[in-house]
């Protein structure tokens, strides 16, 4: 009798589990994240090859998403965010993306995982040019930036027949007096990243060429924040800057660590674009497409002006300051393809370094391969 019991009690457990599982089916569609159960999870590989604004892209971007989960409930979106070889290594190990999210110029080697995306686009034409491939559209805008030209406006009220910053660029060395040394500064420095060429933007601004007299022109730098550091150092009087150091000075402003500064858009060019894609591996093209919908349009876009970036649609987000400077700059610059080969890249970066210095090379070739 007591074993009939316990056999009874245990069929009652299994039968009641089993009751349990089937009512909780409808609520395991994905994994857990955080021991919570979603109907829906998007995994973006995100990929932070340029500087942001006020914080970083991966960052920028997690705040843009939110919007989705709200209106899409019980999704969720999961950003993972990586460096260029982190990517390629998840992808070489079988690991899988919904969508990704990387810079132009960086997806030559994923190009092969995308397929060609089918929903709204919003941006700009010269922009939705960047995802274009064998006129099917593979990448869409979704942030850009610009770069400049920043001085602190005491150098320029003290640069004699001074007019633009451009038009000086290579006249503006000079020399500090550090205690008993006399130390060169000089005219300007620059960063890049493996897929930019900041350069390029200033060879398309200015005919100025260097005066061979005039040595100490430029300085450049490994990173683009070691350009800024190198310009808050003094070690050069100009710094061909991105809307990531803009938002670093006025930073130092608001605390009195820098006085007033002069900022030169530069618009003819930019390669400070983030775009996403969608995976073919992906069974979500529906949710993904939403989302990226979603974030690019206007409503969400006007949001970037809160992170100190730049939207590749054709609005106003800045009323006033630099970066309104920035977005009236930025009209229909030379871009660079999404998917340009990193090697056609480096080839501009160093033709434009050249063509700064030499009246005879053309730097527009390269640029017609990047697009």
């Amino acid at each position: 009798m007591k074993k009939e019991i316990i056999s009874i009690i245990i069929l009652l457990i299994f039968v009641f589990t089993l009751l349990l599982g089937v009512a909780y089916l409808p609520f395991q569609n994905e994994s857990g994240i955080d021991g919570k159960k979603y109907d829906s999870i998007i995994t973006v590989w995100h990929i932070d090859s340029f500087e942001g604004g006020n914080v970083s892209c991966g960052n920028i971007l997690k705040n843009l998403v939110s919007k989705y989960e709200h209106i899409y409930l019980g999704s969720y979106v999961h950003i993972d965010i990586l460096t260029y070889n982190q990517a390629l290594d998840k992808l070489s190990k079988g690991e899988r993306f919904d969508i990704l999210s990387f810079s132009a110029g960086s997806g030559a080697k994923f190009l092969p995982y995308l397929q060609a995306y089918e929903g709204a686009v919003f941006a700009k034409d010269c922009f939705q040019s960047v995802g274009e491939v064998s006129g099917k559209m593979f990448a869409v805008p979704y942030l850009i930036g610009c770069y400049s030209l920043i001085a602190t406006k005491s150098f320029c009220d003290q640069t004699s027949n001074f007019t633009t910053l451009k038009d000086r660029i290579f006249t503006l060395s000079s020399d500090r007096k550090v205690g008993k040394n006399v130390l060169a500064v000089n005219a300007f420095c620059s960063g890049y990243s493996e897929f930019s060429s900041p350069l390029t933007a200033l060879y398309l601004a200015t005919s100025s060429r260097p005066d061979k007299s005039m040595p100490n022109t430029f300085c450049p730098k490994e990173s683009q924040y070691k350009a800024f550091s190198g310009f808050i150092n003094g070690e050069c009087n100009v710094l061909l800057a991105t809307q990531r150091d803009i938002s670093r000075i006025e930073g130092r402003i608001r605390s009195n660590r820098i006085g007033e500064i002069l900022v030169e858009p530069l618009g003819e060019f930019t390669d400070l674009i983030m775009c996403f894609a969608i995976s073919s591996f992906t069974t979500k093209v529906r949710q993904c497409t939403n989302l990226i919908e979603l974030v690019t349009c206007q409503e969400t876009q006007k949001r970037l002006a809160n992170y100190g970036v730049l939207s590749p649609l054709d609005i106003t987000i800045y009323q006033e300051g630099h970066l309104s400077a920035c977005e009236r700059a930025l009209v229909c610059p030379y871009v660079i393809n999404a998917f340009c080969d990193i090697a056609i890249i480096d080839k501009l970066r160093q033709e434009s370094l050249l063509g700064l210095y030499d009246d005879s090379v053309d730097i527009k070739k390269y640029l017609l391969k990047c697009f």
